[in-house]
């Protein structure tokens, strides 16, 4: 986590390579980013014109869904066999840690921080991150999936027979087990 977390590194790592002049760095704060997507800011900054309608790639799972998605994968089902299936499960708002364990998870990446906004806002990290942990509640709705509403033990007998269905169907083997893929 702190290699895929760490941008100072990789944003001297790319200098390194193409050259500070060719790296560009933008916040990624929504209200900062032309029409709030990092897609259209991208082609914002390079001067091109969007497609009238670009694709949802990669559009952000609610808390259900990552939840049982994250059961699939601890029983080695690859992405592929059940990112469909996942879908479709009610939208119930967005996983959300406690504050503390939030201030906790970032707290990690405090002196990383601080080193990269050093060196592209000199207003420092309070202005280049939002350090807002206001959003966090108190008690965080991801701790696991006893008694929970959405994902009952029968929504998730469902997924797991389809995902089993889909890697038959398309001949995909179980993935080797993440131990960073749990609950």
């Amino acid at each position: 986590m702190m290699r895929y977390f760490d941008y100072a590194t990789k944003l001297a790592r790319w200098e390194q390579v193409f050259g500070a002049e060719n790296v560009t760095v933008r916040r990624f704060q929504r209200s900062d980013l032309v029409g709030g997507d990092t897609v259209l800011d991208f082609y914002h900054l390079v001067g091109l014109t969007p497609p009238p309608e670009l694709p949802q790639e990669n559009a952000a799972w609610s808390r259900s869904q990552l939840l049982a998605g994250l059961w699939l994968r601890q029983r080695g089902y690859p992405r592929q066999s059940f990112a469909e299936a996942v879908q479709e499960l009610p939208d119930d708002g967005r996983l959300m840690p406690a504050r503390a364990e939030a201030a906790a998870f970032l707290a990690r990446f405090e002196a990383i921080n601080r080193a990269l906004a050093a060196r592209y806002d000199p207003q420092g990290p309070e202005m280049f991150f939002d350090c807002d942990l206001s959003r966090y509640p108190e008690v965080g709705n991801g701790e696991g999936l006893a008694g929970d509403a959405v994902v009952t033990p029968e929504v998730l007998a469902e997924l797991e027979s389809r995902a089993r269905a889909e890697m038959a169907a398309r001949e995909l083997p179980l993935d080797a087990l993440n131990p960073d893929d749990r609950l």
